[in-house]
C-alpha cells in the first residue's frame, strides 16, 4: 500500500536542554470528500486496502512505521502525522478513529499522529494539535 502525504516536512528548535533537535512530519490535508470509516462489510472485502479512505491511510502510516520506511527512504528519525481538517467534529472522528482501529489494537505511541483544525488565524507552530487521546501536543515536543 502506497503513502503519499500532501508534504513532508521537518522543524527545527532548541530543546530545554539548549541541545539543537529535529522533528519531522507527513502532512495530510483532510478535505472532507473522503469517508473516514467504511463500514464493516467493506472493511472486510478483499477490495479494501484500494479504497480512499482515511482508515486505509491509518493502516499504512502503521506499516510504515513497523517497517521504519522512514528511514530506509528519507533517512530520518520517527516523524508524526498531522492531520489537518476544515471543522474540530472531523477531526475528533479522525482521532477517535486513530485510537479505534489503529492505536490501541497495534500498541502504537499515541504521539505519532497529530490532529488539528485548519483556520485563517491558526498558528502552525501552536500547541493546539491533538493526539491520539486527545491531550494537547506541540509540534516540537519529543515522542
Amino acid at each position: 500500500m502506497q503513502l503519499a502525504p500532501d508534504a513532508i516536512f521537518g522543524l527545527r528548535h532548541q530543546r530545554e536542554d539548549g541541545k539543537a533537535a529535529r522533528a519531522y512530519f507527513f502532512l495530510e490535508i483532510d478535505r472532507g470528500t473522503m469517508t473516514i470509516v467504511p463500514s464493516e462489510r467493506v472493511r472486510d472485502c478483499e477490495a479494501f486496502p484500494y479504497r480512499a479512505t482515511i482508515l486505509r491511510k491509518l493502516y499504512a502510516y502503521a506499516d510504515s512505521y513497523r517497517l521504519e520506511i522512514h528511514k530506509a527512504q528519507f533517512a530520518i528519525g520517527l516523524p508524526r502525522v498531522l492531520f489537518l481538517t476544515r471543522n474540530a467534529a472531523r477531526a475528533a472522528a479522525i482521532q477517535k478513529a486513530a485510537t479505534e482501529f489503529v492505536i490501541k489494537p497495534l500498541k502504537l505511541s499515541t504521539g505519532i499522529l497529530l490532529f488539528g483544525v485548519l483556520n485563517a488565524t491558526h498558528e502552525p507552530l501552536a500547541p493546539v494539535y491533538k493526539d491520539a487521546i486527545g491531550q494537547a501536543v506541540p509540534l516540537v515536543q519529543p515522542l
